[in-house]
């Protein structure tokens, strides 16, 4: 009985630790991110970057809302009116989420069911090139709900479209259970890695998403010596050692902060502009 307290106890604990580091990075990423002018560079980047934003933006003020009414209840006085402010703070609310489901859910489920469909066509019509030599992994992470997998897959089919258009060796490695990313990792012909999911710092969820059940510690990896990059794609706040400081690669892609979907966009179409500017550079001018 006791041991069964003790254990109950402990989880108390870490999940209440658990939820404590998840809203202390959402605030730190509200004021560092989530209304700052880095986010806007990243919402003009190009039309899908703002369609997400957009949802993005509407979460957001939604979530204002409710905090700035809450914060209106507790500091009210008790006196008739607060029946009055009860009433428009949830009929505010109300409106917010009205709004989200009106413009987004509606607005935004065609394009990105239709942006999903294109990026598995891509995924699954050029699963790798020049694979057999020194390459780079993409690494696409799997979920039982398919919902999960649309961002995923578009920015998959991003770095498909770049590696394609730049001549660069790739393959994509699909991630189900424990066991597939060992043999990726200690594959000596994988230089480069960019791990697309939904995770932390120390490592990344599957499957059903279950917190420690279907999740995949960096920790749990053999020394290997450094990669030439590695991107961890995925949110990477929480706790746990990041694959990059513990592979410590020539060069890499970490936040300690949420990373969103409009950021890793972002990311990876800078990226690959990066290697169309050097493709351009390295090719003789004709014109010359």
């Amino acid at each position: 009985m006791t041991n069964r307290l003790k254990e109950l106890y402990e989880k108390i604990v870490d999940n209440s630790l658990y939820v404590k580091d998840k809203i202390i990075n959402y605030f730190i990423w509200i004021y560092y991110d989530g209304l700052s002018w880095s986010l806007i560079e990243r919402y003009k980047i190009d039309d899908t970057n703002k369609k997400l934003m957009t949802k993005l933006w509407l979460i957001l003020i939604s979530s204002m809302g409710i905090i700035i009414f809450a914060t209106e209840l507790y500091f009210a006085s008790k006196d008739i009116q607060i029946y009055t402010r009860v009433f428009i703070g949830i009929f505010v609310i109300i409106l917010f989420y009205l709004l989200i489901y009106v413009s987004v859910m509606l607005g935004l489920e065609k394009q990105n069911s239709e942006l999903y469909v294109k990026s598995c066509q891509a995924i699954f019509r050029y699963p790798e090139q020049m694979s057999k030599v020194e390459h780079s992994a993409i690494i696409y992470i799997h979920y039982e709900k398919p919902k999960i997998d649309e961002g995923i897959s578009d920015i998959a089919a991003l770095l498909i479209e770049g590696f394609r258009k730049n001549k660069i060796p790739y393959k994509v490695y699909h991630f189900f259970n424990l066991g597939d990313f060992e043999p990726i990792f200690y594959n000596n012909l994988v230089t480069d890695f960019w791990i697309i999911g939904h995770g932390d710092q120390g490592g990344f969820s599957y499957g059903k998403k279950r917190r420690k059940v279907d999740y995949f510690s960096y920790s749990s990896l053999e020394k290997r010596p450094p990669k030439k990059f590695i991107a961890q794609l995925h949110c990477n706040c929480g706790r746990g050692e990041s694959l990059i400081s513990i592979n410590n690669p020539a060069d890499g892609y970490v936040t300690e902060r949420i990373l969103m979907l409009t950021q890793i966009r972002y990311y990876v179409i800078t990226k690959i502009r990066e290697l169309d500017q050097r493709n351009l550079k390295s090719t003789p001018n004709s014109h010359s």
